[in-house]
């Protein structure tokens, strides 16, 4: 394709809305959002006890489960698409819900014990295996795909060796903090999410049996088990979207152990490692997978977008890092416009503000670095974003994701305006 993807252009025409000008979808996405999805997710908040993660941040997590909710009915391509709609809120709050946790109750947690690098990792690594835990149970992840997302090991096994570490090195137990009901509660509601979604490809594929008229509509009408349920369902939207919260999760592991580092050598990986193993957290790609669910020829599309996916990540992690400067360095994180700091020979100073000239400077040597990962993300839409009968769900959830980032965090952390 060769006109560029002018992403804010995207956001106003398909955002949800009530506006006269609004386009009719517009309209009935606002339907989805104000009538549907915000209240199913605040119901959903409230029986999985995910605001008690914010503690008393109660301001912070109202915000986030709005926007989530916005988001859901943005990224749907197809408003009365509910289910869809359901998947990109739940995992959008389960995400933020993970993120605080990690980076604000374990960190901050682990930043009062006096203990060694390796216990930290092991602390950290046991919390990560109770969450997980569905990934294998239910999402039929393997050990194998969890060390590739960097997950190290699964459900009891990760938990086990984590306190073997502990004790072997330190010669101290791990204790059972109060935030452990968390992780539980992180754990239970990605159990939810995935259940949910075995639930869409169940009633998608029975859909499809349906049309096709096959002999297996007279066992589904008498109702079939769960066993043989999973064997008729192709369960590639399933394992796919498993694997993309493994790796979500692995890259989320790997910034707070990447703190962890700075904060004892004061060292910054280069832009290109940086980038390698940060932009994974964007999730973009485990949002990408939840469409599967509902696309006939799910691996094609799949395989279509996927060189897309990997470009719009780096736009993603970019974009984020220029709107969380101040607070990311506050927090003594590293990230790419520190790591522009640093290249450019000035000092990682968190009284900066966004006026100070090295500030400035920084951030754009690390706009310009975004410019050219959008270009290139544009070079690798398979498909013109403009016309929009050419989308299927997965591509537009793709397009509408970049595109909202890019508009949000334009105005600080995640915020419609």
């Amino acid at each position: 394709m060769t006109k560029p993807f002018d992403w804010q252009s995207f956001i106003d025409d398909n955002r949800p809305s009530n506006h006269p000008t609004a386009s009719q979808l517009q309209k009935e996405r606002q339907v989805l959002f104000d009538t549907r999805l915000l209240p199913a997710l605040q119901t959903w908040a409230m029986q999985y006890r995910i605001s008690t993660i914010w503690g008393s941040e109660n301001t912070t997590f109202q915000k986030r489960l709005d926007n989530c909710a916005l988001a859901g009915a943005t990224f749907t391509l197809d408003p009365s698409n509910y289910s869809l709609s359901w998947h990109f809120a739940s995992i959008a709050l389960w995400l933020f819900a993970l993120d605080y946790y990690l980076d604000y109750v374990v960190v901050g947690y682990l930043s009062q014990q006096d203990w060694p690098l390796e216990t930290k990792i092991a602390y950290l690594d046991d919390k990560l295996a109770i969450i997980s835990s569905p990934l294998y149970t239910f999402g039929q992840l393997t050990s194998l795909d969890a060390c590739i997302a960097e997950l190290n090991a699964d459900g009891v096994s990760a938990r086990t060796l984590a306190r073997d570490c502990a004790t072997q090195e330190a010669g101290v137990r791990i204790p059972q903090s109060t935030e452990s009901s968390s992780a539980s509660i992180l754990q239970e509601a990605l159990n939810d999410i995935l259940h949910s979604l075995f639930q869409s490809l169940w009633a998608f594929q029975m859909m499809k049996m349906n049309s096709m008229a096959t002999t297996i509509a007279g066992d589904v009408q008498n109702g079939l088990s769960d066993s043989l349920q999973t064997q008729v369902v192709d369960t590639f939207a399933l394992t796919t979207a498993t694997h993309e919260i493994a790796i979500v999760m692995g890259a989320m592991r790997g910034e707070v152990i990447a703190c962890f580092h700075f904060h004892l050598q004061q060292r910054q990986p280069d832009l290109e490692t940086y980038l390698a193993q940060s932009m994974y957290s964007m999730s973009l790609r485990c949002v990408a997978s939840l469409p599967l669910a509902f696309e006939a020829a799910n691996r094609e599309v799949w395989a279509e977008w996927e060189a897309a996916t990997y470009a719009g990540l780096k736009v993603m992690r970019l974009v984020n890092d220029c709107a969380n400067i101040l607070r990311e360095m506050a927090e003594v994180k590293p990230n790419s416009v520190t790591i522009s700091l640093e290249l450019l020979g000035h000092a990682i100073d968190p009284q900066y503000t966004l006026t100070s000239p090295p500030l400035q400077e920084a951030i754009d040597s690390v706009r310009n670095r975004l410019n050219m990962e959008l270009v290139c993300f544009n070079m690798l839409i398979p498909i013109d974003p403009h016309e929009h009968t050419a989308l299927t769900p997965l591509g537009y959830s793709i397009l509408s994701c970049v595109a909202l980032v890019l508009v949000l965090y334009q105005h600080g952390d995640f915020e419609f305006v």
